[in-house]
């Protein structure tokens, strides 16, 4: 349906499913929570304020996925979301990637470009680390753990294919310092170290780090304010 509704925004069948599966994966969020490609495309677009967030996953989004289907660490889960995105003799984690790419070929995101938004080769490794300093929560819902070198080369490969390619390499100062003056931190949920045990929360509230188009946008993630709160 999402392929429909973005072909056609008068396809009301589309959008009602496609409502639906938004407002479910709410519902999903808020019960359990998102694992670490959102930690990284918030230091992306944290670095590069213009940077919507939800490019910023279709452009890591093939990777990302790749990364965990060659570890093997949970395949029968990646058949059923290939089956789930409509290839039905889905048989090999690997058929979710065709299915993603797919996806994004239908929905006409499939040549969103990094350098379009000014993300350069030598960012990698500063966002990698800029995720888990910030959001490193996510990264312990991650089915497999993940290092800074395998979280940059997430980015880095993103976009081999015709694409802006970026390096693992370490910036100090500059980036780090421009970053700082365009972000915003926000008060959200994170999942908790401890909530592997049925006494502790599966969630806390944590700051995280945000570009400021984001942070005041409701969708992504709210500003505390506690004027309005008290007004209320």
């Amino acid at each position: 349906y999402l392929p429909r509704a973005v072909k056609d925004g008068s396809d009301l069948e589309a959008r009602e499913h496609v409502a639906f599966a938004n407002t479910m994966s709410g519902y999903s969020m808020v019960v359990g929570s998102c694992t670490s490609e959102h930690s990284m495309e918030h230091a992306m677009s944290a670095f590069h304020p213009a940077l919507p967030h939800g490019a910023g996953l279709i452009m890591i989004s093939v990777e990302y996925y790749r990364h965990f289907i060659e570890k093997h660490c949970c395949d029968e889960r990646f058949v059923r979301m290939a089956q789930a995105l409509g290839m039905k003799d889905a048989k090999a984690p690997e058929d979710f990637i065709t299915a993603l790419k797919k996806l994004q070929e239908d929905c006409g995101v499939s040549d969103l470009k990094m350098s379009d938004y000014g993300i350069e080769k030598e960012e990698s490794m500063v966002l990698a680390r800029n995720a888990k300093a910030t959001m490193g929560g996510l990264f312990a819902c991650d089915p497999v753990p993940m290092t800074d070198e395998e979280c940059a080369a997430i980015t880095s490969s993103g976009l081999a294919s015709g694409r802006s390619i970026l390096l693992m390499q370490t910036m100090t100062g500059r980036l780090n310092s421009s970053a700082f003056l365009n972000t915003n931190f926000v008060c959200g949920i994170a999942p908790s170290n401890a909530s592997t045990t049925r006494i502790t929360p599966l969630t806390i509230f944590s700051t995280r780090s945000t570009s400021p188009p984001k942070s005041a946008c409701s969708v992504n993630s709210s500003l505390l304010i506690y004027a309005e709160i008290i007004r209320a």
